[in-house]
């Protein structure tokens, strides 16, 4: 399974896809690009307890239920 971190835009995500389907790499989710996980990081605080709706934590946690779902 893979897990594109950090994405920033269409162009991000497109070459993950790209990558995961040249691989056969099933691609479980994206993670994008969120100033608030830096904001976290220079507070040494947890992005999920800092900022806990931003879009990175969002997306960590559709990540999260499409891999339990699966089990």
């Amino acid at each position: 399974l893979l897990v594109g971190n950090k994405i920033r835009d269409e162009e991000d995500e497109s070459l993950i896809l790209s990558a995961s389907g040249e691989l056969g790499i099933q691609l479980l989710g994206t993670v994008p690009f969120d100033p608030k996980v830096v904001e976290a990081e220079r507070m040494g605080k947890s992005v999920f307890n800092a900022f806990p709706e931003c879009e990175a934590v969002r997306a960590i946690g559709e990540i999260a239920d499409r891999l339990i779902s699966m089990t």
